[in-house]
């Protein structure tokens, strides 16, 4: 690898743009829930199903993709990924009813992000050094934050005043400049041959994260039963799954994950901790979209607009984040971001209240004015 490559931005550029249209779409397509059930002909039920399988199969491919890119080659799995992946918003874009929008959204999207995702910190790890590794790095994670911040406004906006189709034509646009320009990322070599991929474990894997999935997306109080066998199988798998890799790594063989990695307490409290973060992000996120539309009928575009606190609060500590983990130091950081969050989540009776809104006319938007001021009861 040249020198010029080492120190050039373009390959930044590219994954960063890869990783903004990969974080933009888990959240500009929730404002658009109600016109996607009418643009469609299906119910609001079918649509968090597609969402959910979404990502359900990006969750369950994801450990096997990290270990294709050793085998077959990082530059290689982006490229693949991010063809899947615009294959798969075209596909989105151009959907008739709900079954094409899941093959283009969740499967294609899905299987197109488990392969691109994981390829974005190796190729930045291995392209960069010293402080101008920690600068990228810091880059791709903001240019995330960003994305997810601007979806909700992205997606208002495309869906009221022209379609939400455009947002996934806007994804294609980008993925296919990546697409062109995918040259400019290094070549890395490859670290191990197909013989050496862990078939039985990608499936236990794979297998064991799918249940898992599909029992949370059971839970309620009609499916209860269902919802404790599937996650009782998907313990049982993972268990056999962890089983299975101990003894093929005792073998001499090539894991598919490295189980004795658990050990490390940093590794483990940090993909924790970054998974309850994003499960509250997500899901607040996505609950909050379905109750300002299905329950107070607000549009996409007043629903992003609703949002906008939520955006303007991500967008600036996903760019003050770096600096004040610096000066505080990580723990201190994720601690004080965890007691905001839970702050923000329950707030004393006496601080809340809730408004009684009327919806004014005014042109193509609504605004939305307050009347009346009452106490808050849980």
């Amino acid at each position: 690898m040249e020198k010029s490559q080492k120190t050039s931005w373009i390959p930044l550029i590219l994954v960063a743009a890869a990783t903004f249209v990969f974080a933009l779409d888990a959240t500009f397509m929730n404002v658009s829930i109600s016109q996607l059930v009418v643009d469609l002909d299906t119910d609001v039920a079918t649509i968090r199903k597609i969402i959910s399988f979404y990502t359900l199969i990006t969750a369950s491919l994801m450990m096997i993709s990290s270990k294709l890119q050793d085998i077959i080659g990082k530059r290689t799995i982006f490229l693949l990924g991010t063809i899947i992946y615009g294959i798969g918003s075209l596909v989105a874009a151009i959907s008739p009813n709900a079954l094409i929008l899941f093959l283009g959204w969740a499967l294609l999207e899905g299987i197109g992000g488990a392969l691109m995702s994981p390829t974005v910190s190796s190729i930045i790890s291995g392209t960069y050094d010293g402080t101008r590794r920690t600068t990228a790095l810091a880059v791709v994670g903001a240019i995330a934050g960003i994305a997810a911040a601007v979806g909700p406004i992205f997606g208002g906006v495309c869906t009221t005043y022209f379609s939400w189709r455009y947002g996934f034509a806007f994804e294609l646009i980008v993925i296919a400049v990546v697409v062109i320009a995918y040259r400019k990322i290094p070549y890395f070599a490859k670290i191990t041959s197909l013989k050496d991929l862990d078939i039985t474990g990608s499936v236990l894997s794979a297998a064991g994260l799918l249940l898992l999935i599909l029992g949370i997306l059971q839970l309620s109080d009609s499916n209860m039963k269902l919802c404790l066998i599937l996650i009782i199988a998907s313990v049982i798998v993972l268990l056999a799954f962890g089983v299975f890799e101990i003894r093929r790594s005792k073998a001499g063989k090539v894991p598919l994950f490295d189980v004795t990695l658990l050990k490390d307490r940093n590794l483990t409290i940090g993909t924790m901790l970054r998974m309850i973060a994003a499960l509250a992000m997500a899901g607040s996120m996505f609950a909050v979209s379905i109750y300002l539309q299905s329950v107070l009928k607000m549009s996409a575009i007043e629903t992003g607009l609703m949002l906008i606190t939520m955006t303007a609060g991500m967008l600036l500590v996903s760019l003050l984040a770096p600096k004040v983990s610096m000066k505080l130091g990580r723990k201190y950081s994720m601690i004080l971001g965890f007691a905001v969050a839970i702050v923000g989540c329950r707030t004393p009776s006496t601080l809340t209240r809730r408004c009684s809104w009327t919806m004014k006319h005014s042109g193509p938007m609504r605004i939305i004015t307050c009347e009346r001021w009452d106490t808050w009861i849980p």
